[in-house]
């Protein structure tokens, strides 16, 4: 976690979790999170890019979470006009 969050609750969370070696993610989160017959998918809505790179519009928060959430659910990340 680059930086903690403002609320004091929160942050005291996240220092706590943080000092037993867990990794902590307040930013990142996908759009959308949908469920159907028992499945997860989620969705991360992004503009269309001129210039295709491996992370293609991602922040580093964002392209983390994808990481570890699609080895265990469905991470889509749809590009619009």
């Amino acid at each position: 976690m680059k930086k903690l969050p403002k609320n004091r609750r929160e942050r005291e969370i996240a220092e706590a979790y943080l000092s037993e070696g867990w990794e902590v993610f307040h930013k990142g989160w996908p759009d959308f999170l949908m469920f159907k017959d028992g499945k997860v998918l989620m969705i991360e809505v992004k503009r269309v890019q001129k210039k295709k790179t491996p992370k293609m519009g991602l922040s580093s928060h964002q392209q983390r979470v994808k990481e570890i959430l699609s080895k265990h659910h469905e991470y889509e990340v749809l590009y619009v006009e």
